[in-house]
């Protein structure tokens, strides 16, 4: 049974493309909840593995070594934070603001903000980090050892 009996519907000739949309429509909205049922791909913060390499900015102890070498304690794990050339940093008595993007974690580069000035200069520079290591306690040792 044609869905238009009488041949002189003005849609008459469309019914083709109609049915075609039908079968189509339910295939297309089975996709589209598919996709949405598809798990996101890992932001790398969540999983024990990528968090023993972020820093907790709570507890964390910030030592420059020279114009763009920082070393970070964090409890008994040490990291590298290498910045771009940052000549605060090499200052007799450097002070260092940690600005965060949010939360006490420092996964990447991007999530944190340093500010330096000197104990008596009230306008801090701000020094761009490039990248954070982490470190073993050996490395760790051999670079607080490197002459300041």
């Amino acid at each position: 049974m044609e869905p238009w009996p009488d041949a002189r519907c003005p849609l008459a000739h469309t019914a083709p493309l109609i049915r075609s949309m039908l079968t189509v429509v339910p295939a297309l909205g089975l996709v589209v909840a598919l996709s949405a049922a598809a798990p996101e791909p890992s932001t790398g913060r969540s999983d024990a593995a990528s968090l023993r390499s972020c820093i907790d900015q709570t507890s964390a102890s910030w030592t420059p070594y020279d114009d763009h070498t920082i070393l970070v304690r964090e409890g008994a794990r040490a990291f590298q934070v290498t910045t771009n050339r940052c000549p605060r940093l090499a200052d007799p008595l450097p002070r260092i603001t940690v600005i965060l993007a949010g939360g006490s974690l420092i996964c990447s580069p991007r999530d944190v903000r340093l500010q330096v000035s000197d104990s008596a200069d009230s306008i801090p520079t701000p020094c761009f980090p490039q990248s954070i290591t982490p470190l073993t306690q050996e490395q760790a040792r051999a670079l607080e050892t490197r002459k300041r």
